[in-house]
């Protein structure tokens, strides 16, 4: 499991940096000409890159999450592989006397 986010994490990274880059140069023309076509200044087509040059950030910061959730869970689980275990001796019965071979009851 810990391994598991380890993986999504570094995915996510990585498609969100790779979103950050291919829309790097198309959210430059964008910015520096604005369209009051629509509310926001800035026609369809710019809107829509700036989504994905935003949505590149937000996945390049869960990423960051994940994979650190994901190394710290293993970092904590780490130890717990090495730990001895009780012996397997059957439980004591405190409440019961210790017998011996001539008593019946």
């Amino acid at each position: 499991m810990n391994r598991l986010f380890l993986v999504l994490g570094l995915g996510t990274l990585g498609y969100g940096i790779f979103l950050i880059v291919a829309e790097h140069s198309r959210f430059a023309l964008c910015d520096g000409g604005v369209n009051s076509v629509s509310g926001l200044g800035m026609n369809d087509v710019c809107q829509n890159i700036v989504a994905s040059y935003y949505l590149g950030f937000v996945l390049a910061v869960i990423g960051i999450m994940l994979s650190a959730f994901g190394v710290l869970a293993m970092k904590k689980n780490k130890g717990a592989k090495y730990r001895t275990r009780p012996s397997e001796a059957p439980l004591e019965r405190w409440w019961e006397k210790p017998r011996s071979d001539g008593d019946v009851n």
